[in-house]
């Protein structure tokens, strides 16, 4: 019953052989040197860039979108729910992303703003808990971390829908709390990829999953 109910979550950890686990430390140490690749070439697609370099810019939003379709697939390939509904997410708004880029948002670009951030983060979401489920039987300090990164993520969320609310109240106050709530996500990020890194060393160990 208990193996049952680890089917159903999408992984069973102690079913894992070494060599499925080596792979996927393989998978998620590429996933890794990825995000790594994305953070400058996300930096690269920003407006500024097409005052400065036009060039830049462009080679920047294609090695971008490379590395988040490449991010993507990898999670739907993987052997977990929750790193699937992830995968997915990310690519639904990889679409959405380049089909509001081809038209004028106008008014709207508050609205695509928040979409597209609160998908992004979600995904994230959902990559904590397929990270914290593969490590529960192996590493459960690391595990726990994860765990509470997923929790504190949940918070940060839930900070920054109440900083977009009082936006209509008092931008002053609106501003401030968004603030925080944008600091707190790069903490989650920055801490994310520690803990991918930590992860994917672990998975790499065979031992660890031969003595499950």
């Amino acid at each position: 019953m208990e193996e049952d109910n680890r089917a159903e979550q999408g992984l069973e950890p102690q079913g894992m052989t070494a060599e499925a686990a080596q792979f996927m430390g393989k998978a998620l140490t590429a996933l890794f040197w990825l995000r790594i690749c994305a953070i400058p070439t996300g930096l690269m697609t920003l407006p500024q860039w097409s005052q400065w370099i036009p060039q830049l810019r462009q080679l920047g939003m294609v090695v971008n979108y490379a590395c988040l379709i490449t991010t993507s697939s990898v999670y739907i390939r993987l052997d977990n729910r929750f790193y699937r509904l992830a995968g997915w997410l990310d690519l639904a708004g990889i679409i959405a992303s380049v089909w509001l880029r081809s038209f004028d948002r106008g008014g709207w670009l508050l609205v695509y703003y928040v979409l597209i951030f609160s998908e992004t983060l979600i995904a994230l979401y959902f990559r904590t808990r397929g990270h914290a489920q593969i490590l529960r039987n192996t590493d459960a300090g690391l595990a726990g971390k994860w765990k509470r990164l997923g929790r504190g993520l949940l918070g940060t969320m839930a900070v920054l829908a109440l900083g977009i609310g009082l936006l209509f109240v008092s931008k002053l106050v609106g501003s401030l709390v968004c603030l925080a709530a944008m600091i707190g996500v790069i903490v989650v990020v920055m801490m994310e990829l520690v803990y991918l890194y930590k992860t994917a060393r672990i998975l790499r160990r065979p031992e660890k999953w031969e003595m499950q």
